[in-house]
């Protein structure tokens, strides 16, 4: 059993450390690209750098005066008022 949990815990650290070499390199691969595919690579820079926002919805709906608001502007309105 403890041989068991011991080569389980051996693989899973090499899983680990290939999953981590394995994303710097794309990540350099994206930094320094050559000069024939830089429109292409920047793209994928751009939608890389994008992807690791950490806010992809916006604001939620919110609940004014016990009124859902699910219109951007509304929304924007019921927080500015709430902030001044």
């Amino acid at each position: 059993m403890k041989r068991d949990k011991w080569k389980f815990q051996k693989l899973k650290h090499k899983v680990q450390r290939d999953l981590c070499r394995s994303y710097w390199q794309y990540v350099e691969e994206l930094i320094t690209p050559d000069d024939a595919q830089t429109a292409n690579i920047m793209k994928r820079f751009y939608k890389f750098i994008k992807d690791k926002k950490m806010d992809h919805y916006g604001v939620s709906s919110l609940k004014v005066d016990g009124k859902l608001i699910t219109d951007p502007k509304m929304k924007a309105k019921a927080l500015n008022k709430q902030f001044k």
